[in-house]
C-alpha cells in the first residue's frame, strides 16, 4: 500500500502538459541531430554555422518548450541509454526494460516508476523521430535516381 500511495503521489505532481513538453521536447532534440545530405551533417550543425555567420541565431535552434527540471535526469539517463542501445540489422532497437534495469543496477541507480515510464516515452519517440526521418532520406534518394 505504501508503494501505491507513494507512486500516486510522485505521479500526481506532474499534468498532462509536462508529459507532452517532454514529447515536444525530445522530438526537437532528434530533428535537430538528424542527418541532412550525404554529409553526415546534422541540422544542428547547419543552423550552428547560419548562427556563426550571420550572427542571428535560427528559431529552430531554440527549444520549443521547457523540460521539467524534474525529467532532466530522465533524459539524461535515456542519453546514456541511446548512445548504447542495440541493433538488430534492420535498424535500431527499443531500449528494453532489461537494458534499463541492467543501466540503473551499473550506475547504482534506484529510479522511480515514473523515470522509467519517461524513459520509455522518449524511446518511443526518438524511434519515431529516426523512422521518419530515414522515410525522408530514402525519398530523396529515390528522386535522385
Amino acid at each position: 500500500m505504501i508503494k501505491f500511495w507513494r507512486r500516486l503521489k510522485i505521479l500526481s505532481i506532474f499534468d498532462s502538459t509536462d508529459y507532452k513538453n517532454a514529447v515536444e521536447y525530445c522530438k526537437w532534440q532528434f530533428k535537430l541531430n538528424s542527418t541532412i545530405g550525404t554529409k553526415n551533417e546534422t541540422l544542428r550543425d547547419q543552423l550552428e554555422v547560419v548562427y556563426k555567420t550571420t550572427g542571428i541565431k535560427p528559431a529552430e535552434l531554440e527549444p520549443p518548450c521547457e523540460l521539467n527540471e524534474l525529467f532532466v535526469d530522465a533524459w539524461n539517463f535515456f542519453l546514456d541509454l541511446h548512445n548504447s542501445r542495440t541493433s538488430n540489422g534492420f535498424g535500431i532497437n527499443a531500449i528494453s526494460y532489461t537494458e534499463i534495469h541492467h543501466y540503473f543496477s551499473v550506475i547504482q541507480i534506484v529510479p522511480q516508476y515514473w523515470e522509467i515510464e519517461l524513459i520509455k516515452l522518449f524511446d518511443s519517440t526518438a524511434l519515431q523521430v529516426i523512422s521518419e526521418n530515414r522515410e525522408k532520406q530514402q525519398a530523396q534518394q529515390s528522386k535522385k535516381k
